[in-house]
Formats: structure tokens, sequence, C-alpha cells
């Protein structure tokens, strides 16, 4: 019996149905320097995705792919 067992303490670790609960969101993925880049790319990799126009680190626009997970 483990210490954590003998002392009756939650383990910290999450079950399988609390891994499934945690929300999803959008999450940068890479920078086009067009449209049509961008779709494509978010097309050939599935699932949900979005294109927005934005201006980069750099100063630059350009398109910026973010993916839903």
């Amino acid at each position: 019996m483990t210490a954590q067992a003998a002392d009756g303490t939650a383990s910290p670790q999450l079950s399988a149905d609390e891994t499934n609960a945690v929300p999803a969101s959008w999450h940068f993925y890479r920078a086009y320097w067009t449209k049509a880049a961008c779709l494509t790319e978010g097309d050939a990799l599935g699932g949900t995705y979005t294109c927005s126009y934005g201006k980069g680190n750099d100063g630059k626009y350009k398109w910026f792919l973010y993916r839903w997970y």
C-alpha cells in the first residue's frame, strides 16, 4: 500500500473522464502571405480552423492560421 493510499489522499492525476472534459480553444498554427495558402493548409490539416488577417511581430501583414483543439 502506498503512503497516499494509506492516508486516503487523492491522486493528482486526471481520470480519462476528466481529461475529456478539458475545454478546447483556438491555437495559433502558422502564418502565410496569402489567404489562399492559409485556407489550403487548413483544408489539408482537417478539423476546425480559421484564417485571420493581421500584423505579425515583424510589422508585416499576413494571414494567421488558427486550429481548434
